[in-house]
């Protein structure tokens, strides 16, 4: 199973993501020890809302990194697709075709040829 975990970020060798809790991926900008290292933690069954923050990273942290190689920007590979698809198909009905409809119904013959 090498299934992609989408991020709005792109995550390298030079920065790391991991799960920090359910449903969040903290991604930190650096891999720097002794030092206060901003972060950003990414809510993937929240429509990815973002939170930032900076954190000191002791001398003997250990990275948990995901292997970057799991991270895709492609946003097909989105948590929330599906429903985004919905929310989709419901403007297009709402504010499209329903308008559409009535409009051709009370300006039905002038439309006829």
């Amino acid at each position: 199973m090498n299934e992609k975990i989408y991020l709005p970020v792109v995550v390298s060798n030079s920065n790391c993501a991991y799960i920090s809790q359910r449903g969040v991926i903290r991604v930190y900008d650096s891999r720097n020890t002794n030092a206060y290292v901003n972060f950003t933690d990414y809510y993937i069954e929240d429509h990815y809302i973002s939170n930032t923050g900076t954190s000191y990273i002791g001398q003997n942290y250990n990275y948990n990194c995901i292997p970057t190689d799991r991270f895709t920007t492609d946003y097909l590979h989105r948590f929330d697709l599906a429903d985004i698809i919905v929310i989709f198909v419901f403007i297009v009905l709402f504010f499209i075709y329903l308008p559409y409809k009535i409009v051709s119904r009370a300006l039905g013959r002038w439309f006829k040829l």
